[in-house]
């Protein structure tokens, strides 16, 4: 856990004290945050939590207004970690315990891969024996056949499973950016979608936090996943 992510829950606890020369620290241990899953004298402060949260959604709103990159919003209207969907009694939707978002590698992509290269193969001298007497048909017959058995052998199984590595996961606690920390929901001001245009244009998960001033932004564009179903994901777990 980083060190402002550690202050993050210091500056709505109702334990902090500051100084000029210290910064934010512990009035409890007279000290900087140490702890690494979470502090056993941690007392929410809601007061802070509100003006925080105020001066947040005021910031947002004056960049929304200016900016055309924040568009297609996740959700119809801005909402914070207490306003959820409504459902009735006979139409509950259950959330699964977690959902993984992961690169979208698939067996087509190998499938493709190998018929790239012995079309590559068929190019050189020394496959003329072999290679160039196949037709293009048996060619993509023999690959398929290739991809298959690959398709079933462990070597194969972990290099997918090195590719399809899981980069975003969403439960009960909140939304999990591998390599970075745990973005708890009740930290979450806003989420949204952030387009931005080079030779194809990019999205970008953006999420908005409380606590934080920098908003955080991550590329969808690879994940086996589009815009309306991460939509559809993170609506079932947003309390």
């Amino acid at each position: 856990m980083s060190k402002d992510y550690q202050l993050s829950f210091c500056m709505v606890c109702k334990n902090r004290t500051y100084t000029l020369q210290e910064g934010i620290y512990c009035s409890i241990t007279d000290a900087a945050p140490t702890f690494e899953t979470y502090c056993p004298d941690y007392n929410f402060d809601e007061e802070e939590r509100n003006k925080l949260l105020q001066e947040k959604r005021l910031f947002h709103e004056n960049l929304v207004s200016r900016s055309e990159n924040f568009t297609d919003n996740l959700f119809k209207t801005r909402v914070t970690y207490y306003e959820y969907p409504k459902t009735t009694p006979d139409n509950k939707t259950q959330a699964p315990k977690k959902i993984e978002l992961k690169n979208s590698f698939s067996f087509y992509q190998l499938l493709s891969f190998l018929v790239i290269i012995l079309f590559i193969g068929r190019l050189f001298p020394l496959a003329k024996g072999t290679i160039n007497s196949i037709s293009s048909t048996n060619a993509i017959l023999i690959c398929a056949i290739i991809g298959l058995i690959l398709s079933i052998i462990k070597p194969f199984k972990y290099f997918q499973k090195k590719l399809n590595k899981t980069r975003i996961l969403i439960d009960a606690n909140g939304i999990t950016i591998i390599d970075q920390s745990i973005i708890y929901w009740q930290d979450i001001l806003m989420i949204s979608l952030k387009k931005v245009p080079k030779k194809h244009v990019s999205k970008y998960l953006v999420i908005s936090r409380i606590t934080a001033k920098q908003d955080i932004e991550y590329n969808i564009d690879k994940l086996n996943v589009s815009s309306k179903e991460l939509e559809n994901k993170i609506r079932l777990f947003r309390k």
